[in-house]
């Protein structure tokens, strides 16, 4: 990479390349896995640490959370350009985001500076608004699993994982399996173990 990162986020771009953002920084590059190579782009217009970047289904980049305001930020890869777009309910770090499958990108606990949050909202990139959606019945920072049922707004608990985790990495596999990989345990020791739900 061109500067040294922590806390930073990354997407994968429709044209197959990498935008990497932030790190307690605004800058923001872009990968190129056919040439190796990192391409300088546009700065985000605020610095941001520990926040999560998701592609919508339009190409363009929807940045949440850690800067003040709480705005969001989209990039739009065929222009390299930012724009300020609607602000979420609190200043948040270290959250779950997702697109869902009607489009609408749904985010959830974090740490807002003072405690971690059972709260959600949901963003519809159409009106660029941020609306408070149900609240988890729990905090995030536990092995407890709950389901989003965007029909509703509701979530609900299902079966626990085998240990409690933070910081981890989350896939959705190509047969429909969400795979939950790595993080940091209840004693803030490194896991190295790996959880399938279906």
């Amino acid at each position: 990479m061109t500067f040294a990162r922590v806390d930073f986020a990354a997407s994968l771009l429709t044209n197959g390349k990498v935008l990497v953002i932030g790190g307690y920084k605004k800058s923001a590059e872009v990968y190129d896995p056919f040439t190796g190579t990192w391409t300088s782009t546009n700065s985000m217009n605020y610095p941001r640490h520990s926040h999560v970047a998701i592609a919508l289904r339009t190409g363009q980049i929807v940045i949440t959370g850690r800067s003040f305001p709480t705005n969001a930020e989209l990039y739009d890869p065929l222009t390299e350009v930012w724009t300020m777009t609607g602000a979420i309910s609190y200043q948040i770090s270290y959250h779950a985001a997702c697109l869902l499958f009607n489009g609408k990108v749904l985010i959830s606990d974090g740490f807002d500076g003072r405690t971690v949050r059972s709260s959600a909202e949901l963003y519809d990139p159409s009106t660029g608004v941020w609306t408070a959606t149900g609240n988890m019945s729990t905090r995030r920072i536990k092995q407890c699993v709950e389901i989003y049922d965007p029909s509703t707004g509701v979530w609900t608990p299902v079966e626990n994982m085998a240990y409690a985790r933070r910081d981890h990495a989350t896939f959705v596999l190509s047969n429909g399996e969400l795979l939950v990989s790595g993080g940091r345990g209840d004693s803030e020791s490194m896991l190295n173990s790996a959880e399938l739900f279906y």
